[in-house]
């Protein structure tokens, strides 16, 4: 429902999508869909759930479909961060759905930081849903939060 709210801004302008988080791609296919022509970089670790490859694969042929610019990369935030991205690296929307945890999601903002446009929008999936306030609050204090 946010993402359909943001994609009703006319003053957001979104080429580059970088999204922390696939699972079984749900999230993926809205954002590939909300922005048809916007280059779509994911990272997911697949380890969610008992058959964690499976998000991947089915968002893959989904996507392909879609005819979707996007690169899922298999990797881990924050290490691998920079390996999941194309060139030029810097994003006018990143989503952040990783791991739900108060450090996690301070270790994602801080991957994707450097890699901000001047202009951009970073939503944080899932904070009210698991405790996650205080990691926002941090974040929002940063230099990068306002």
């Amino acid at each position: 429902e946010i993402l359909e709210k943001l994609r009703s801004l006319p003053s957001l302008r979104v080429h580059r999508i970088f999204e922390i988080g696939n699972a079984f791609g749900y999230s993926t296919t809205i954002l590939a869909k909300l922005w048809p022509s916007a280059v779509l970089d994911v990272i997911d670790a697949e380890v969610d759930g008992n058959c964690p490859r499976v998000g991947s694969t089915l968002s893959r042929k989904i996507l392909q479909k879609m005819q979707a610019n996007v690169n899922l990369h298999i990797g881990f935030s924050p290490q691998d961060v920079p390996a999941a991205m194309r060139e030029p690296r810097r994003y006018e929307l990143v989503f952040i759905d990783g791991l739900h945890t108060l450090e996690q999601l301070i270790l994602d903002f801080e991957a994707v930081r450097p890699y901000l446009a001047e202009r951009c929008v970073v939503v944080l999936h899932d904070v009210e849903f698991s405790f996650l306030r205080n990691s926002v609050k941090w974040i929002m204090a940063s230099p990068a939060g306002s």
